[in-house]
Order: C-alpha cells, then sequence, then structure tokens
C-alpha cells in the first residue's frame, strides 16, 4: 500500500472498494473482515489496508481496541472484499506471502499494485532507519528512552563490544546505577 499511495495522490474518500486477493493460506489465517479488537485487527487484511491508506505508518499503536474505532479506516474496512487470486494461489511458494490490490475509485479509475514479497523479508529488507523506529516502537514498551538509545548503539557496533553483558544489562533495563554500562555501549558509537 505504501508503494501505491507514493506513486498516486489517494484521496480515501474517493475509494469505492478495495479487493485484496491473496493465497488461501493468507486468506485462511487472516480471518477477521471487520475487526473489534487490537488483537483480532492483528488478523485482518481489510483493517491493515484500510489503516495504511489512512495513515503514514504502521506501529504496534495500530493494533489497539481504539485504532479499529476510527471511522475513516472503518469505513474503509466495510468497502474492502478479500479473495482467493488464483493467479498468486498457483504461483505461490512457502516463505512469500503476495497480495494484489485494487482500488476501485468512484470516478471509474482503478489502481492496483502487486506485491510478491513483503517488506521486511530478506530480499525486501528494512532500510536500517526502519529498522531502528521498529526497535524503538516495540522497545518503548520495555525500556527507558535512554536504555533504548544505548541499546540501538550496542547492537549497530555489537562486534567491537568487549562483552555482550554490556548489552544484554541495557536490554535487560538496567537501572540508573547501571550507568557504566550504557556509557561503555555509547562509547563505541561512531
Amino acid at each position: 500500500m505504501f508503494d501505491l499511495k507514493a506513486h498516486h495522490k489517494i484521496d480515501v474518500d474517493q475509494i469505492d472498494k478495495i479487493e485484496v486477493g491473496m493465497t488461501r493460506y493468507t486468506y485462511d489465517k487472516l480471518a477477521y473482515l471487520e475487526p473489534k479488537t487490537g488483537l483480532e485487527a492483528k488478523f485482518s487484511m481489510p483493517f491493515t489496508v484500510a489503516w495504511t491508506l489512512v495513515h503514514p505508518h504502521v506501529s504496534l499503536d495500530t493494533f489497539t481496541d481504539a485504532a479499529v474505532k476510527q471511522p475513516q479506516v472503518l469505513n474503509l474496512v466495510r468497502r474492502t472484499t478479500n479473495y482467493i487470486h488464483d493467479e498468486i494461489e498457483r504461483k505461490w511458494k512457502l516463505g512469500s506471502r503476495p497480495v494484489h490490490v485494487r482500488l476501485r475509485m468512484k470516478d471509474g479509475t482503478t489502481l492496483e499494485r502487486q506485491v510478491d514479497i513483503s517488506k521486511g523479508n530478506p530480499e525486501v529488507a528494512l532500510t536500517p532507519d526502519e529498522l531502528h523506529h521498529k526497535f524503538e516502537d516495540c522497545a518503548r514498551f520495555a525500556l527507558s528512552p535512554e536504555n533504548t538509545r544505548a541499546a540501538l548503539q550496542g547492537l549497530r557496533n555489537i562486534a567491537s563490544l568487549k562483552s555482550i553483558r554490556e548489552l544484554t544489562a541495557v536490554l535487560a533495563g538496567a537501572d540508573p546505577g547501571a550507568k557504566d554500562l550504557r556509557e561503555r555501549v555509547v562509547e563505541l558509537a561512531p
């Protein structure tokens, strides 16, 4: 969806229908057509597509009970149809999960994009910046901002660490009394 958004100025209010073609495997796993909870949203292709059309990024906050109730997202969810895409099903190999998205606009135009290998797989790796943001998004639930920054530095320079204990202490959320450990990790920063 992000690639489609990058190439077209999409006014979500002008989307008439969204059609999402996928493998049977994906179709069976993403069973929630209109999720009622954040947990259900994690298993909902219509929700994920709708969210991505409305918002600039996906994070852990995307999959909350409050997020599934956003009117603009819910409106798009209700206009989304999942189907088993015959060609994708025939060509599918274990590992990748191709998806074909078609947006039918109210003015009659159609925008579509097929993704054969999703972002985050080795073939379409996250950029260092994307990985950094993803780590921060996850770490904020367990680490202080200071520990998160120190952990990122330690991970970037893991080969230079004298001992992995320095990094594990930071990842374990070492308290301010363990400041010397964080400083040794940060000292390795280029």
